[in-house]
This record gives structure tokens, sequence and C-alpha cells, in this order.
């Protein structure tokens, strides 16, 4: 759990972030 004085901004910028690597691990190579 973020600290409660986390800049809101920094903690969707880590969300996008996992997700995108999530994304990733789950699928290497995204299909055009």
């Amino acid at each position: 759990m973020p600290p409660l004085d986390t800049p809101p901004i920094l903690v969707q910028n880590f969300l996008t972030v996992y997700k995108s690597f999530v994304a990733l691990q789950l699928n290497p190579f995204p299909s055009e």
C-alpha cells in the first residue's frame, strides 16, 4: 500500500506502468 501522502499522479503513473508490465508478461509479442 502506498503512503496516504503519496501524490495521486504518482499512484496513477505506477498503475499505468504496472498494467503495461503485466500486459507484456502475458503477451510479450502483441499482434498489431
